[in-house]
């Protein structure tokens, strides 16, 4: 568990950056994390705030559509978004 912990940490800092690269940065440790297949390493609502974050942030075109990708694939998972999640979107 303390691997998500660091993961979701890693995750806000690039989106607290404003690194013209911050997004994609965020995905690759995400989609590192999901490589991992542990049962230990399943995404909290932190990770998917923080990617939720990163993207609204980034001002990519796509950044929208990706911001709501997360936050459905975030509750498909069980995950409920909290007021961080809501206030980002």
């Amino acid at each position: 568990m303390w691997l998500v912990h660091i993961i979701s940490i890693a995750i806000s800092s690039w989106a607290n950056s404003n690194h013209p690269d911050a997004a994609d940065r965020a995905e690759k440790i995400f989609e590192l994390m999901k490589s991992l297949k542990k049962s230990s390493m399943q995404p909290t609502d932190f990770v998917f705030s923080g990617l939720i974050c990163v993207h609204a942030n980034s001002g990519l075109p796509d950044a929208i559509d990706r911001a709501a990708e997360l936050s459905q694939q975030m509750q498909s998972k069980g995950i409920q978004p909290d007021v961080v999640t809501y206030s980002t979107l």
